[in-house]
């Protein structure tokens, strides 16, 4: 079971604004509808919370953008624009699916995640919402040209290796995700998957790498590299884990939660396994 951490540290600022945590969703298959909490929902992502009025134009364009990015993503998993004329009141969006959840379960889990905010955030005009399958950000600002993966979340498997085979198995899973975000990085959809099996528990890791298609080679490889880099700091000896943000996402568990392919990168051989 993964448990959400705090927000990184660099939302370590915003701790006392409105932000909604939720239990972890159910991870499900491609095929699986959302439950409603999301994994974490961040009402604000700035130290000041900006809100907006029922019946403003920021409040029309959302509506708008709210129904037209889930239509748009369920095609490719991804949808990005803004809505409105100039600012003020022009509100900013995008949406990005899971690789392996597309088409209306891809709609269906945005528009749950719209309306989670619109219940719980309170008129925060700046809010991301993430779920296993899907995730989104919209705003008042326009977050989308500088293409960073704030706000971020995080959240750990609970379970560890056993401590004689923490280096290794945290060698192992640096490896594998490398190879992957490597991967999503020159893929055309910028998603990957792949698996490695751990002789020494006798356990498999399987990760994914992901980014918004509209990113290039470079840019997905930089921002997976960024997270990536904040591993360490949260998943030491962890058999699980993920970093989740607007842009690009990781994560690697020992059981499979994503569906499998004959395209994954297969790193070491898997072992026979209970799990």
């Amino acid at each position: 079971m993964l448990v959400p951490l705090p927000p990184l540290l660099l939302l370590l600022l915003v701790a006392a604004v409105a932000s909604t945590p939720a239990p972890a969703a159910g991870d499900g298959g491609a095929g699986a509808l959302p439950v409603i909490n999301p994994i974490s929902c961040l009402c604000n992502s700035t130290s000041v919370r900006r809100t907006y009025q029922p019946g403003s134009a920021f409040a029309t364009n959302l509506a708008d953008l709210s129904r037209a990015l889930p239509r748009n993503a369920s095609a490719s998993g991804f949808s990005a624009g803004a809505f409105g004329a100039a600012a003020p009141g022009t509100a900013y969006g995008l949406v990005l699916c899971r690789g392996d959840f597309t088409g209306t379960t891809c709609a269906s889990c945005l528009e749950a995640g719209f309306r989670y905010a619109e219940q719980n955030c309170f008129s925060s005009s700046d809010v991301a919402v993430y779920y296993d399958q899907c995730q989104l950000r919209f705003s008042d600002k326009d977050f989308l040209a500088g293409g960073g993966n704030a706000p971020e979340s995080a959240a750990t498997n609970m379970n560890n290796v056993s401590h004689g085979n923490v280096a290794a198995f945290d060698a192992l899973v640096a490896q594998l995700v490398a190879a992957v975000a490597d991967k999503a990085s020159n893929a055309s959809r910028r998603y990957a998957t792949g698996q490695a099996g751990f002789p020494p528990q006798k356990m498999n890791v399987y990760a994914l790498a992901q980014c918004t298609p509209d990113l290039t080679t470079a840019q997905c490889r930089g921002c997976l590299a960024g997270i990536i880099r904040e591993m360490p700091s949260w998943f030491t000896g962890r058999i699980g884990g993920r970093i989740l943000g607007v842009r690009c996402d990781i994560r690697y568990e020992d059981t499979v939660f994503m569906a499998t392919g004959a395209d994954m990168v297969k790193l070491t051989p898997l072992v026979n396994s209970s799990k």
